[in-house]
């Protein structure tokens, strides 16, 4: 059998962390079981994504990626040629939209839940019509699919409200990274990032769902009780404009604005660093699927300050303080009570690297490995 992966909507941070922690296990399972072929089809501006794989299992595009409507274009009318072309039995596009092409199964991964429930948040304009259109685009190419790979239970309950059978869902976890950890120049590199002093994170794209101003408004009620020295740190970029200037006007109202630091995009290298050294990391978002934050601090050891929603219980278990979403008092207690006990924060690092055991990039590949060959059970 021979498996063809569509890597082109691989655009967020999210997707790309995916296929960059997947491709390499997933190619040796392929190795390893010496029945099946495995390829890549991708742009050349992804080839560091999939830097473990050999050049022979690359069907690389000329010119730019595809964007947007110009990708399902571009899909539609290319990708039957490229599976024609290299005998394609199974073409798995990570994401939940993608091409139906006959003569071939056809896999998808239901991987990002914003486009089902941005309704129940402010978004601009353009933001608001792309979920729009993503989310009637997503149920249409889901019903279609043959296979739906999806990443936490939560998700796999969304297509049980689309009516799509149980056989054909498999629930695989994302794995964990696996982090260099080099303390010895830590506050070296904090320095160089702008950040010179005890700090809370919070992280991720800037957007409604992900409740940014409760963080605010919860380490404001805080700073009365925790060291004078303390900073809120906030990662990550955006594209909703209206979303990042409420943030400001917040930000600006604060009792001591200065305290609390935008930083942006930064590289995912530096992401280990900022989850190790922070007092705590807090995960106010309200639409997940398998966050990849949630892990990646665990993986790190991080103290965890998570919204009571689904899927984060399922993916953090035990190794997190949870809060009701949306409460701010009982947040900006907790995020005191991190910074103030050296001892609850110990009992809770070690919990998260305990827990991060549950989570394996090789085991997520067997069973995607699975999920692609196996057709009996479908």
């Amino acid at each position: 059998m021979r498996v063809l992966i569509n890597c082109l909507s691989a655009i967020s941070g999210g997707a790309k962390a995916y296929l960059r922690n997947i491709s390499g296990p997933l190619h040796l399972e392929f190795l390893n079981h010496n029945m099946h072929r495995l390829f890549f089809l991708a742009c050349e501006e992804q080839l560091e994504i999939l830097f473990d794989i050999p050049s022979e299992n690359i069907i690389l595009i000329n010119g730019d990626r595809p964007l947007g409507l110009f990708r399902f274009v571009w899909e539609k009318f290319s990708l039957p040629r490229i599976v024609a072309d290299f005998d394609i039995d199974v073409l798995f596009t990570p994401y939940q939209v993608g091409p139906n092409i006959r003569g071939v199964k056809n896999v998808l991964m239901i991987r990002n839940m914003e486009p089902f429930f941005f309704f129940k948040y402010r978004y601009s304009m353009n933001t608001w019509l792309r979920n729009k259109v993503l989310s009637f685009i997503s149920n249409h190419c889901l019903r279609k699919a043959d296979r739906i790979i999806a990443v936490s239970k939560f998700a796999a309950g969304h297509l049980e409200d689309l009516g799509i059978p149980n056989q054909s869902i498999s629930l695989i976890y994302h794995g964990s990274p696996t982090f260099f950890k080099d303390s010895s120049n830590d506050l070296f590199e904090l320095a160089n990032l702008g950040i010179n002093n005890p700090f809370v994170l919070a992280c991720g794209s800037i957007l409604p769902y992900r409740r940014y101003e409760d963080v605010i408004h919860a380490f404001n009620r805080a700073l009365p009780s925790i060291p004078d020295n303390v900073i809120l740190v906030i990662v990550g970029s955006g594209s909703d404009i209206g979303y990042k200037r409420m943030l400001a006007d917040i930000i600006a109202q604060s009792p001591q604005p200065e305290r609390i630091f935008m930083l942006g995009a930064v590289q995912w290298s530096d992401m280990d660093l900022l989850y190790r050294n922070g007092c705590c990391c807090i995960i106010t978002s309200e639409i997940e699927a398998c966050p990849n934050i949630a892990i990646e601090a665990m993986a790190s050891g991080s103290c965890i300050l998570a919204a009571e929603i689904p899927p984060l219980p399922e993916i953090l278990d035990d190794c997190a303080i949870f809060f009701p979403p949306r409460n701010v008092s009982l947040l900006s207690k907790s995020i005191a009570s991190f910074i103030l006990d050296e001892n609850n924060r110990n009992h809770f690092s070690l919990r998260s690297r305990k827990r991060t055991i549950s989570f394996s990039w090789s085991v997520s590949a067997a069973k995607t490995y699975n999920a692609l060959i196996d057709w009996n059970s479908n």
